[in-house]
């Protein structure tokens, strides 16, 4: 019987880990693209300094995360149609280059690609192993739980990433003017912090599209206000000036 209650409780945590997940999803979609289905095929030069957008978690040429993650797929599939685009794709994501001239046959590349289950496949592997997995590993830094903080340090990984420079989560957080043990203080400033990272970022090429991005702040702290610290659902998000229903 004790056996069968493990067994029980295992198997619910995993379900509720599971659901977690696409409850994440659902937001960051929401807000990347507009609607909360995920949108792997997405793909578009936004002009925000970044090069193409593309992808469930937004990857970038510019930034470096696309050329990893197609490398990925094209090892386990030589014949991929991302193979002739490797080496400038590489150029760009080590320029950290804005550039997407020579990139022309990405988009319908991206989405033929995107008709594989296993590039579907790929792209989840590539955002737990690079925006998942290192919110993780904040969250047990500063000893935090809630599923609203871990989507809150999630976004701000996925939009800013988790590097060194004065606009990256990194970069966020040493701009709180306090770091208290409390996290849901922790969030809140945070969240402000953020705010003011978005407002008058380090990065030129970014502040047009970063100030215009600022909703997704807000709507964030809008959940905060709710007191909905462990993302229940069924629950209302607003970003964009649409009213998204977050579900299970």
């Amino acid at each position: 019987m004790n056996v069968l209650l493990a067994l029980f409780f295992s198997l619910s945590l995993f379900a509720s880990e599971k659901n977690l997940e696409h409850v994440v999803d659902q937001v960051i979609s929401a807000f990347e693209n507009g609607s909360t289905e995920i949108q792997y095929n997405y793909i578009e030069h936004l002009h925000d300094g970044r090069g193409y957008t593309a992808g469930k978690a937004g990857f970038t040429t510019g930034t470096g995360d696309l050329y990893d993650l197609v490398k990925g797929y094209s090892r386990k599939k030589p014949d991929s149609l991302f193979t002739p685009l490797l080496p400038i794709l590489r150029k760009r994501a080590e320029d950290e280059s804005s550039s997407v001239h020579g990139l022309r046959k990405l988009i319908s590349i991206w989405k033929k690609s995107c008709l594989d289950p296993d590039f579907i496949a790929e792209q989840d592997l590539a955002v737990e192993r690079m925006y998942k997995t290192p919110t993780r590993k904040y969250l047990r830094k500063y000893r935090f739980s809630y599923p609203l903080t871990y989507l809150i340090f999630y976004d701000a990984i996925i939009q800013h990433g988790n590097g060194s420079d004065p606009d990256s989560f990194n970069g966020i957080v040493k701009l709180m003017k306090s770091r208290p043990s409390d996290e849901k203080k922790f969030a809140k400033l945070f969240l402000k912090a953020r705010l003011e990272v978005l407002s008058d970022p380090s990065e030129e090429s970014t502040a047009e599209e970063w100030g215009e991005s600022l909703d997704r702040v807000y709507a964030l702290q809008k959940i905060v206000k709710t007191s909905n610290w462990n993302l229940e659902t069924p629950f209302n998000l607003q970003v964009w000036g649409d009213l998204f229903r977050i579900k299970n």
